[in-house]
């Protein structure tokens, strides 16, 4: 288990999303190196997405949403600036334009709109997932054209397991000279003693004995800053942003049985805002996977707070 504080994991995390001021409208990571996925070749995505939305927020105070794009591949040795062009400032809406840049590198490019609040209006949520404290969990043998993933009932996370134990069966059982054995290690390592936010997978059977998503599986995690998570909604949000990519890949795996995907990266990743939260509290994360062709595949993500949806991502 971590020896950390909370406090030591809001600087961890700090360390992860946070930019500073250097001109009118330019920004900089506070971090000169950055954070590589065990299975990853660049820079964490979610570091771009959280980076580039804490660079646009502190240019206007309102509520946001993200549309962004990967186009190259950072380097994990080197500060990421981030210019940020004011497109519009309005009385209810403005707009950003935010280009996260290393030298003449363009990385990642993102449109952020924000909207004062209109909190008189009225809102409707599709009810969540049943939350319970034990049930029964099975795996779909087949996917038939329609189906959906998104679960019925999740577990509860005190009754979840850590999203550390994801490897642990096999960890267990390989030998350790399988090509996987070490990534797993690191793999493990990482969740429990760097990544500020954790995770925990709400439906038991995601995950089967060799550690990957399993064909046939609901999908939905629990989700939660492992600090104290201080500051506006729109840190709160960045919060997500930042870990969201962790889940974007991976899910598709449920939906596929034949031709197994080898090598996945994010490439576009959409964000619309609905509610307030904090990520120093459980949040729920439901995945729909809508379609994959060509290539290309579609995910919903559904993140709940006390019972509202907070996201569409």
């Amino acid at each position: 288990m971590s020896t950390l504080t909370p406090p030591q994991w809001d600087e961890r995390l700090s360390q992860f999303i946070d930019v500073r001021q250097v001109g009118p409208c330019e920004f900089q990571s506070v971090s000169e190196t950055h954070w590589i996925p065990v299975f990853g070749r660049s820079v964490f995505g979610g570091t771009l997405i959280a980076q580039s939305m804490e660079a646009a927020y502190k240019t206007v105070d309102e509520d946001m949403e993200l549309h962004g794009k990967f186009l190259r591949g950072a380097d994990a040795q080197q500060y990421i600036d981030y210019h940020v062009t004011k497109v519009r400032d309005g009385r209810s809406f403005s707009m950003r334009r935010v280009d996260a840049m290393q030298g003449t590198t363009l990385l990642f490019m993102a449109t952020l709109s924000f909207q004062a609040p209109e909190w008189e209006q009225p809102q409707f949520f599709a009810p969540p997932p049943e939350m319970c404290r034990e049930g029964s969990f099975e795996l779909m043998e087949d996917m038939p054209s329609g189906h959906q993933n998104v679960p019925s009932k999740v577990l509860l996370p005190d009754m979840s397991l850590s999203g550390t134990q994801r490897f642990q069966y096999a960890l267990t059982h390989a030998p350790c000279t399988d090509h996987h054995y070490d990534a797993m290690v690191q793999w493990t390592y990482t969740q429990e003693h760097v990544l500020p936010v954790e995770f925990r997978p709400a439906v038991p059977t995601i995950f089967g004995n060799d550690g990957q998503v399993q064909f046939g599986s609901k999908l939905a995690y629990w989700l939660r800053a492992r600090g104290t998570s201080p500051g506006p909604a729109n840190r709160q949000r960045a919060i997500l942003g930042f870990h969201i990519d962790q889940f974007m890949l991976g899910s598709i795996q449920a939906n596929v049985r034949e031709n197994p995907v080898t090598m996945m990266t994010s490439l576009d990743h959409t964000m619309w805002f609905y509610n307030h939260f904090s990520m120093s509290e459980w949040l729920l994360m439901v995945v729909e996977n809508q379609a994959m062709t060509r290539s290309i595949a579609v995910l919903t993500h559904l993140p709940t707070y006390e019972e509202f949806h907070v996201c569409m991502l």
